[in-house]
């Protein structure tokens, strides 16, 4: 019509729309057409008009909003944030009390003799600085790693012990350090079948056997004693020292001999 020149005209065509969205119409698009017969006179300005132009428009209004949809994937991390400041230093706790630390206490001497007895469970040799023992039997015999362990947890309270040890302080003499032990015994002959007669230890002044006596252990067997120590190249066997026989051999390490734990040493 002649009165909508220039003007705008809306076109409701939501019902047209839902039929295209619900499939009952095919979307072949729009057409201008007369509402009457005949021809149809339409201008068309361009958006580049200076005087009346405006881009074409379609508007779109929703009668109601539906379901929620699925929650769509995980988007990746984020960017991490920038460290954040340092807290205050919290204030200072009260001091404890002070903590005990006992020491085993140390060797023993005088100027007479080789051994000496500490008079806390324990006698020193003056020759090796081991301190073993007083009781040389206090134990039952073992094999060589139950041997080793018994040793190891011997403490103060233990076998007459007054001494402040623990356990982790006593282990089993070396080979090397029985031989250094039994040495001036078997240069004395202190074994079976001689004057002396075993075992194969001096008394305390190390100047006889300790069957002349004194002597200040206690309990010391005329058999065989486990060593810490095994065959380099056959560890199945350890080291075992006579004290009938005043020697070290090796044996298998199941078998059960006698076990005489020391500590410390030169």
């Amino acid at each position: 019509m002649s009165s909508d020149t220039l003007h705008f005209i809306d076109v409701d065509i939501t019902a047209l729309v839902q039929d295209w969205a619900s499939g009952y119409l095919d979307n072949h698009g729009l057409a201008l057409r007369a509402v009457e017969s005949g021809a149809v006179h339409v201008v068309f300005d361009t958006k580049e008009s200076m005087l009346t132009s405006h881009s074409p428009e379609l508007e779109v209004a929703l009668a109601g909003a539906g379901a929620p949809g699925p929650p769509g994937p995980e988007g990746p991390p984020g960017p991490q944030g920038e460290t954040g400041a340092t807290g205050a230093t919290g204030v200072q706790g009260p001091q404890g009390p002070p903590g005990t630390v006992t020491h085993a206490a140390p060797p023993c001497f005088d100027d007479a003799n080789r051994y000496v007895d500490c008079n806390n469970g324990t006698v020193t040799d003056t020759v090796t600085g081991l301190i073993w023992l007083k009781d040389a039997n206090c134990f039952s015999i073992k094999t060589y790693s139950a041997a080793n362990q018994a040793a190891a947890g011997l403490a103060a309270s233990q076998c007459g012990l007054t001494d402040g040890s623990s356990a982790g302080d006593w282990r089993l003499p070396t080979k090397a350090e029985w031989e250094a032990t039994i040495a001036q015994a078997v240069a004395l002959d202190c074994k079976f079948g001689s004057p002396g007669g075993p075992p194969s230890l001096t008394n305390n002044a190390g100047t006889a056997c300790l069957s002349v006596g004194p002597t200040s252990f206690t309990g010391v067997q005329s058999s065989f004693y486990w060593s810490s120590s095994a065959l380099e190249d056959n560890p199945i066997v350890g080291w075992l020292v006579g004290l009938n026989n005043g020697g070290v051999t090796v044996i298998n390490k199941n078998n059960t001999f006698f076990v005489w734990p020391v500590r410390a040493g030169q």
